[in-house]
């Protein structure tokens, strides 16, 4: 069993490995990625190592692809559900030795981690989102992000253009189209001198800041058309972002296929087609960003207007907890139940004895690939993961939580 939670000066001691298999994995990486992706990007290979490199995040091989443009040897931050993989694991902790936080819930070790890493000469990857895009903006950037950078010494600013397209957070599947990734700017540690906090953090917020739908736009304008992402089963997956249909305002009614999305109530006959440049034709809205933000007001204002014991919406899922070491203690289906303060778990197995956890218990939520709900609760912290049947939508959990506050 590999060690799932090494220390900086146990990574750098098995950096030789690290670089034997970056020196035998990059030619293979590059390849992979113009062939699948149609991937280019700006050669960041010229820039003298360490710093702290921090990227918008829009695919889960974001690492891989950075890694292909740096040149060189590095680490990457990710998630610990990347220690869920058996083999897989075993292996990206052998050869690549990623720093581990978990999603949603940052702590004070792994960002020491990440410094005493490079201040012990090696580069360091973050995406400071935390999460891919689900609705084609780059998602909020933390303030401590433009402090880390402080410390590290060295800040290199980089932006995939095209990734939301290529992979939508909701697709079953990738397509190719064009994914570029941009060098913005290298500061070091007598320019970051010269701003505050906040300014540091709105250069971050500006370099990274991508809309797929804007950059669509503009390749237009220039080109005379966007750019088409073709893939198979192009729209299948949709309602794992798409959860209010915009003509009846049914919560949970919308189901995908290839081709399209519609609302399965009876009395509605809603639906749109997902064309190969990203746009949806026949309903409401053209974009994914702006459906995005409408269902996100409205679950707001359905929140507002119910009573504290009313339902919001629920599905059947499977509840598993981890405990501290990243090990699967307990996998138990039922029915979670969203209300405006609380949340609800009924096991199939006892129905009659439901588990209530209000909403200011919760210490971190996250998206774990399309639609794997993450939970952090209590003090001490317990680590859940929710996974649901065909159809589940995690996000409107997670917006459920940000909505009163969180």
């Amino acid at each position: 069993m590999p060690n799932l939670n090494p220390t900086a000066e146990e990574r750098l001691e098995n950096r030789p490995r690290h670089r034997r298999f970056w020196r035998f994995a990059h030619p293979i990486a590059r390849l992979f990625a113009k062939l699948r992706y149609n991937y280019s990007y700006d050669d960041l290979s010229g820039i003298e190592p360490p710093y702290l490199l921090v990227c918008n995040h829009v695919l889960n091989l974001d690492p891989v692809l950075v890694g292909v443009a740096m040149g060189r040897q590095g680490y990457f931050v990710a998630t610990e559900n990347l220690l869920h993989l058996g083999i897989v694991t075993k292996l990206l902790m052998r050869y690549l030795c990623p720093i581990i936080i978990q999603k949603g819930n940052v702590s004070l070790r792994s960002l020491r981690e990440i410094l005493k890493t490079i201040a012990g000469g090696a580069s360091v990857a973050l995406f400071p989102e935390g999460d891919r895009s689900f609705d084609g903006l780059t998602g909020p950037i933390p303030p401590a992000t433009a402090k880390i950078a402080r410390k590290a010494g060295k800040l290199v600013c980089v932006r995939f253009e095209g990734g939301y397209l290529t992979y939508p957070r909701w697709a079953t599947t990738q397509r190719r189209g064009r994914l570029h990734l941009h060098l913005l700017g290298v500061y070091d540690a007598d320019a970051m001198a010269a701003m505050s906090d906040d300014e540091l953090a709105s250069v971050i917020d500006r370099d990274l800041h991508e809309d797929a739908y804007a950059r669509q736009a503009q390749i237009a304008a220039a080109e005379g058309a966007p750019v088409r992402f073709r893939g198979r089963h192009l729209a299948l997956g949709m309602e794992s972002t798409l959860f209010i249909c915009p003509a009846c305002g049914g919560v949970s009614t919308l189901r995908s296929d290839d081709a399209g999305i519609r609302c399965t109530d009876p009395g509605c006959g809603f639906s749109a087609r997902y064309t190969e440049e990203g746009y949806l034709e026949g309903g409401r809205f053209r974009t994914i960003t702006e459906w995005d933000a409408w269902q996100r007001g409205e679950l707001e204002r359905i929140i507002k207007e119910s009573g504290p014991n009313d339902p919001l919406f629920s599905d059947h899922v499977t509840l598993e907890r981890y405990d501290a070491d990243h090990n699967l203690t307990s996998s138990t289906p039922g029915t979670l139940t969203a209300f405006a303060f609380f949340v609800q778990f009924t096991p199939d197995a006892s129905p009659d004895e439901p588990v209530c956890v209000g909403l200011d218990q919760v210490v971190g939520v996250g998206i774990f690939l399309r639609n794997t709900l993450i939970a952090h609760v209590g003090k001490p912290v317990k680590h859940f993961e929710v996974r649901g049947d065909r159809g589940f939508n995690a996000l409107k959990y997670r917006y459920v939580y940000k909505a009163v506050g969180k």
